[in-house]
């Protein structure tokens, strides 16, 4: 690691030179951007950035972010049957807790297992949606081994008003209804959706796991669900305000497995979430403040009835509240350096029935940052001590640097950083099994990338950016059998992941069309890296070694067609079962109504019929189709 270390220090040395001052800031004036631009997005130009592009998101605006990431990024997502089912994520081989979801800067991820289900994340509620990769933990803090996935709501004060009603339904009887409005004055701005839906997901499939492989129908699959989002800013000369409400709840029946005859299953999952934030940002001369709150309730009723007597064998409530709470004052020194102090404070409850009482946490935390500008090339450091009163998380350091190759249309970048993640509430305090002795995971990660944009003309242009990086997880929390016969989170194991990944994007203009390719692959190993563990150099289950995205638009006046496909290698299950590699083909055709201000939209999903497992036993849909509407006004 010190070897590493010391090239990835001479590398930024190396590259922090320069004649001109394209980087440095033109005077010591804070730019509106400036001041609208989170301190993430400030330090977020050394990492690994993918914003998802808009025509793609406009393809799968009717479904939810796991859809969305699953046909164009490279990550890993666990379905559990179909559109509605529970959707966890996976990024540079970790787990779902390994994976931080940012709604507009606040943490959203579950305080009790850690991870984000996704199925309750819609497109249609963000602007833009990023994911970042081996995000530094130093400046997105608990929980980045993996990465961290973004979801804005932007500023734009441009006068406007804008109202939609949409409405779709596709195969297995699945249905969704929404309503969204944007207003702006030039002071205030209003972003707002509301939505419905209601998915049976009762398809066919091949039971490969039973013998003559026959064909079934899965039942009890059915998700409904519905909420809002909304969000409002108000701009009074140097001083911003915003607020923001997310309510949403869903009703999931969990289908049986496969390989057991007929899927039979009484499962179900009701969950609901209600999340609120407010803001405040000004600017003293060259200083610029912000204070972040936020108060989430998370709940969650899981139960499963006896097939005989129908009375509940398992009737489990998770709840959790949090009340989450930054300060952030950047200083401005000159036209190229300036600094950052944040200070952190949490106030975390879990209610669970199986931790057999309320359990109360205090957390907090102090992160210091700065950035230097040079002619063509950028430095990053932080230094972050998060604090918490049942855990003792370790200090974080991230050290980033970019360096612009003008002749060359290249932008080199570096970056090595330490991670953590604090142990979720589950693991702590869950009876049977629960471990209050556990120390935070704790690792580290370096990337070195380098991006090369060619502009053909004022609106062609061929975009490659290239990255290798290696994470090390030192203290991997693993659930182990104990003598007991119950199961125990231990800092068991030492997990290392490393790889490559490539994005080539090209935008053509041909006459009064366009043509927008992209092609994105990865190249990733997980194994364990413990010489005294038992599955050492094994891999890990459900990381595919390779994944492929591809994704062309082509786009004439009033009409948009889509060629999305998607592929990932075979992999292992958690039981040993070798899950066959995965290739799946959407076409979508987008068309505009300009006069009758109506769009429609008609999807195909996996055109060729595959049959597949995205997790051991959880079948998912084969060919399905989508028909949607909306109505602009």
């Amino acid at each position: 690691m010190k070897n590493w270390l010391f090239l990835f220090v001479i590398f930024i040395g190396h590259y922090s030179v320069g004649l001109t001052q394209d980087m440095a800031r033109d005077t010591m004036h804070i730019v509106e951007v400036e001041i609208i631009e989170s301190r993430r997005e400030l330090l977020s130009d050394t990492e690994r950035k993918i914003t998802i592009d808009t025509s793609q998101m406009h393809n799968y605006l009717s479904t939810d972010v796991s859809y969305l990431l699953s046909k164009t990024s490279l990550v890993n997502i666990l379905n559990y049957g179909g559109e509605g089912a529970q959707s966890s994520i996976s990024i540079r081989g970790g787990g779902s807790s390994h994976t931080s979801v940012l709604w507009n800067g606040l943490p959203i991820n579950s305080l009790t297992t850690g991870g984000a289900d996704l199925s309750m994340v819609n497109v249609r509620g963000f602007d833009e949606i990023n994911v970042i990769y081996g995000a530094s933990g130093s400046v997105y803090g608990s929980g980045t081994f993996g990465g961290v996935v973004e979801l804005n709501n932007l500023l734009d004060f441009h006068k406007k008003k804008e109202f939609n009603v949409n409405a779709g339904y596709g195969s297995f009887s699945n249905q969704k209804y929404g309503f969204q409005a944007r207003v702006a004055s030039g002071q205030v701005t209003y972003s707002g959706q509301l939505f419905v839906s209601k998915i049976k997901n009762d398809f066919k499939y091949t039971d490969q796991l039973e013998l003559g492989h026959p064909t079934e129908t899965l039942t009890h699959n059915q998700t409904e669900g519905y909420g809002m989002i909304h969000n409002a800013n108000f701009k009074l000369g140097k001083n911003y305000l915003n607020v923001g409400l997310w309510y949403q709840v869903k009703d999931n029946n969990i289908p049986g497995t496969m390989g057991r005859g007929k899927p039979v299953s009484y499962q179900n999952q009701i969950d609901s979430t209600l999340k609120i934030a407010w803001g405040y940002k000004r600017v003293f001369n060259n200083i610029k403040a912000e204070y972040q709150s936020g108060w989430i309730r998370d709940y969650m009723l899981y139960t499963d009835k006896d097939p005989v007597t129908m009375n509940y064998r398992t009737y489990s409530e998770i709840g959790s509240y949090r009340w989450l709470n930054s300060i952030n004052t950047r200083f401005y020194l000159n036209d190229r350096f300036d600094f950052d102090v944040l200070f952190r404070y949490n106030y975390l409850i879990g209610d669970v029935t199986a931790y057999q009482k309320k359990v109360y946490e205090h957390e907090g935390g102090l992160s210091v940052s700065g950035r230097y500008l040079f002619d063509h090339s950028k430095i990053n450091i932080s230094l972050s001590q998060d604090l918490n009163t049942e855990t003792s998380p370790p200090l974080m350091f991230s050290l980033g640097g970019l360096h612009q190759l003008l002749s060359q249309h290249i932008t080199l970048r570096g970056k090595f950083g330490t991670h953590y993640r604090r142990p979720t509430f589950n693991e702590r305090y869950w009876i049977p099994g629960g471990n209050v002795n556990l120390k935070s995971e704790k690792g580290y990660g370096f990337e070195f990338g380098a991006d090369w944009k060619k502009n053909i003309n004022a609106s062609d242009f061929v975009l490659l950016k290239t990255s290798f990086f290696l994470t090390n997880n030192e203290e991997m929390i693993l659930w182990m059998p104990t003598l007991s016969g119950n199961s125990e989170p231990q800092n068991s194991s030492e997990v290392m992941s490393r790889g490559i990944e490539v994005d080539f994007h090209w935008l053509k203009t041909l006459g009064k069309s366009d043509l927008n390719f992209y092609i994105r692959y990865g190249f990733n190993d997980s194994y364990y890296n413990d010489e005294s563990d038992v599955n050492y150099k094994q891999n890990l289950a459900y990381k595919p070694k390779h994944i492929i995205r591809t994704n062309v638009v082509y786009g004439l006046k009033n009409l948009d067609l889509s060629l999305n496909n998607s592929f990932q290698s075979k992999t292992e299950a958690t039981s040993g079962w070798l899950m066959k590699e995965v290739f799946l083909t959407d076409v979508i055709c987008n068309y505009r109504f300009k006069s009758l201000h109506l769009e429609g939209q008609f999807k195909v999903e996996n055109v060729f019929n595959e049959s597949y497992q995205m997790v051991y036993a959880y079948p998912m849909p084969g060919r399905n189709y989508y028909i949607g509407i909306n109505y602009k006004f």
